[in-house]
C-alpha cells in the first residue's frame, strides 16, 4: 500500500468492510506518520487482539481481586475501541 493513500478513512472502509486485516495494516501505517496520536495508538491494539484472536484473560492462578482488575481492563479496552470507531464516524469519517 502507498503510504499517499494509506489514510483513517481508507482503513475504517475496509473496517466497516470486514477486513480487520487489511484496516490494520492501514492504521499502523497512519500511526509511523502519527505516532502521538493516542486515539490511533488505541484503535491499533484493538485491531490487534481482533486480528490476532487474542484470547481473553482467563485469570488462572490470580486472586478474585486480581480476576476482577482484569476484567475490568479488559472491558475498558473493548469500550475505547468503540467509542475510536464511534468517533470517527461522527466526525464524517474525516482526515
Amino acid at each position: 500500500m502507498n503510504r499517499e493513500i494509506a489514510t483513517k478513512t481508507l482503513a475504517l472502509l475496509y473496517l466497516k468492510q470486514g477486513y480487520s486485516q487489511k484496516a490494520l495494516e492501514i492504521y499502523l501505517k497512519v500511526l509511523e506518520r502519527e505516532p502521538q496520536n493516542a486515539e490511533l495508538r488505541e484503535t491499533v491494539e484493538y485491531l490487534r487482539r481482533k486480528v490476532t484472536k487474542t484470547p481473553p484473560i482467563t485469570g488462572n492462578g490470580q486472586s478474585e481481586e486480581d480476576k476482577k482488575e482484569d476484567r475490568i481492563r479488559s472491558l475498558e479496552r473493548w469500550r475505547e475501541g468503540i467509542r475510536v470507531i464511534r468517533g470517527q464516524r461522527k466526525s464524517g469519517e474525516r482526515e
